[in-house]
C-alpha cells in the first residue's frame, strides 16, 4: 500500500504521521462481494488523502528547494527571502482556503525563470491544500459511518452462508478492517492540524509582506 510523507504534527499517540507510519488502509477481503465493496468504497477517500498528503509534502519541499532553501526553513522565511530577490512578488489569501503567489506587474521579461517556477510550485501547494481538506472530511465521515456498522457487518458475515472453513477467516478479516478504519479520525486530525498550520503561516506571511510595502 502507499504511504504518506512526514508531517510536523504529532498524533494523539505522540507519533508523527510520516512515511513509515501513515499508510493506506490495509483492507482484507472477506469473500463477501457486497461487504468487500463496502470496505473498498469507505477506504477510498482516506487512501487518496494519503497520496495527496505525500504530494503536498513533496510540493512544499520542491518550492523550498527551487528557491535555494532547505526543508527545515519556514514558508514565511522562504517567501520573504524571495520578496527581497523579486520585489514584484505578491501573496494573496482568499477563502477556501486558497493562496496565490504572483510575480506582480513585473511578470515577463524582467522576471527570472526561477521566480516563475517557484510561483507554479506554490500554486500546486495551494491546490493540494484544498484537496486534502475535502478528502479528509469525507474520509473521516466514511470511517465513522462504517465503524458504527460494526455489529451489522459481523451479522452480514455470519449470515452470508460461508462454509465452516471460510467463516472464521471472513470474520477475522472483517474485524481487522474495522480496526483499520479506527485509525482514520486520529490521522485525519493530524493531517488537518498540519494544513491549518500551513494556512496560518501563509496568512501571517501575507501580512508581513503587506507591512513591508
Amino acid at each position: 500500500m502507499g504511504c504518506g510523507s512526514s508531517s510536523s504534527t504529532k498524533t494523539d499517540s505522540g507519533k508523527k504521521p510520516g512515511k513509515k507510519d501513515v499508510e493506506q488502509l490495509n483492507i482484507k477481503e472477506t469473500g463477501i462481494e457486497d461487504l468487500d465493496k463496502m470496505f473498498d468504497d469507505a477506504s477510498a477517500p482516506f487512501n487518496k488523502a494519503v497520496d495527496v498528503k505525500e504530494a503536498f509534502d513533496n510540493a512544499v519541499e520542491k518550492f523550498k528547494e527551487l528557491t535555494g532553501h532547505t526543508k527545515d526553513d519556514s514558508m514565511k522565511d522562504v517567501v520573504l527571502d524571495m520578496k527581497k530577490k523579486f520585489p514584484q512578488l505578491k501573496l494573496e489569501v482568499v477563502d477556501g482556503p486558497k493562496f496565490v503567489l504572483t510575480t506582480g506587474d513585473g511578470e515577463g521579461e524582467d522576471v527570472a525563470e526561477l521566480a516563475v517556477k517557484a510561483v507554479e510550485a506554490f500554486q500546486a501547494i495551494s491546490d493540494l491544500v484544498s484537496e486534502i481538506i475535502e478528502l479528509m472530511k469525507t474520509a473521516v465521515e466514511s470511517a465513522m459511518g462504517l465503524i458504527e456498522k460494526s455489529q451489522e457487518i459481523t451479522d452480514m458475515v455470519q449470515n452470508a452462508g460461508l462454509s465452516p472453513l471460510k467463516l472464521p477467516k471472513a470474520l477475522k478479516n472483517a474485524a481487522s478492517n474495522i480496526t483499520e478504519f479506527k485509525k482514520v479520525p486520529e490521522i485525519g486530525k493530524a493531517f488537518k492540524q498540519t494544513i491549518d498550520d500551513t494556512v496560518e503561516e501563509i496568512k501571517n506571511t501575507a501580512e508581513a509582506l503587506k507591512a513591508e510595502q
